[in-house]
């Protein structure tokens, strides 16, 4: 759905530049700042230089500066958006490219697809999110299925825990890998060596939150990923 032609209705005649730069379509994603709050959740924003009236799901404050995407809602004479990180809409081609370049990181295809994976499961796509799960996709141990240490770094950020190498790994293995007894017991082992000869090492924490989180799955693991079948 394009609605530039919503644009033009909201503020008035745009010069042929202001045009292109507001060819809005659904999913679209852009850089907005804040520039004066309106009624009913409505804001006036600057998009690209030209100033935009827009309809905000979410509020934002006035002076803001955040990246926004356009939603299927947008209809009616007003633009629907919301801000990036708590939006679930398919980010178009164009926008990937863009948002990818802002953050800083590599535009390829392993990076798109890890983008939309990101957004799909309710990860907040932002700069540091983004450059965080680069780093664990770029880093994928010897042997170890894409797609399943993928699953295993968004769950590990739905459950706060660190996105390390070492939690990604250890996740993996009990939603994709040997019986979780196993790893239980070969994670206990270590976190209790590690508690034992530095107790007040960085990691002594993030030692018992993991195996914490591991117990938690026992019960779940089948449930977030149906069993395997027999190889």
């Amino acid at each position: 759905m394009n609605i530039s032609g919503l644009i033009r209705s909201l503020v008035g005649d745009l010069t042929a530049s202001d045009s292109k730069v507001l060819e809005l379509k659904v999913g679209q994603v852009v850089k907005g700042v804040v520039l004066q709050l309106l009624s009913d959740q409505e804001a006036l924003l600057n998009i690209g230089g030209v100033q935009v009236r827009a309809k905000l799901e979410t509020p934002l404050k006035q002076g803001d500066v955040t990246y926004l995407q356009v939603q299927p809602e947008s209809s009616g004479g007003q633009i629907m958006m919301k801000p990036l990180t708590a939006s679930d809409v398919l980010i178009t081609e164009d926008s990937l490219g863009d948002l990818l370049k802002a953050f800083s990181v590599k535009d390829t295809a392993g990076n798109r697809q890890m983008v939309q994976l990101m957004q799909q499961e309710g990860v907040p796509v932002s700069k540091e999110t983004v450059k965080a799960f680069e780093t664990l996709m770029s880093n994928i141990p010897e042997g170890v299925n894409k797609e399943e240490w993928a699953q295993a770094a968004v769950l590990a950020h739905k459950k706060g825990l660190p996105l390390t190498q070492e939690t990604v790994g250890a996740l993996r293995q009990v939603t994709s890998g040997p019986p979780v007894g196993k790893v239980l017991e070969q994670l206990e082992q270590q976190a209790a060596k590690l508690l034992e000869q530095e107790p007040g090492h960085p990691a002594a924490d993030t030692a018992k939150q993991v195996v914490a989180v591991l117990r938690e799955l026992r019960a779940s693991a089948a449930a977030v990923w149906p069993a395997r079948p027999p190889e």
